[in-house]
C-alpha cells in the first residue's frame, strides 16, 4: 500500500499474544507503553477477545508506523 507519512499515524493499536507478568491491569493509569524506541502512556486498554488473547490500546496522541510483528511492552514504574 502506498500513502503519505500522515497515513502511518493511528490512535489505536491492536495486539495479541499478551503475557502479563502479574495480573492484567484494571487501570492503565501510570502504565507506559514502549514500541520500538518511543514510549507513550495509553489512555485505555480493552480486552477484545479473551480466547484469542487480543487487546486494543488507545492513546491520546497518535502512534507512528506500528506494524505486525512488533513488540509492545508495558511498564508500571520499574516493573
Amino acid at each position: 500500500m502506498v500513502g503519505d507519512n500522515q497515513d502511518l499515524y493511528k490512535y489505536k493499536v491492536e495486539f495479541n499474544d499478551v503475557i502479563w507478568i502479574r495480573e492484567e491491569p484494571e487501570n492503565v493509569r501510570g502504565l507506559k507503553a514502549v514500541i520500538r524506541y518511543g514510549s507513550m502512556k495509553p489512555e485505555k486498554i480493552t480486552e477484545l477477545n479473551k480466547i484469542k488473547n487480543k487487546y486494543r490500546a488507545k492513546f491520546k496522541n497518535k502512534v507512528r508506523a506500528v506494524t505486525p510483528g512488533q513488540a509492545m511492552v508495558f511498564y508500571s514504574g520499574d516493573e
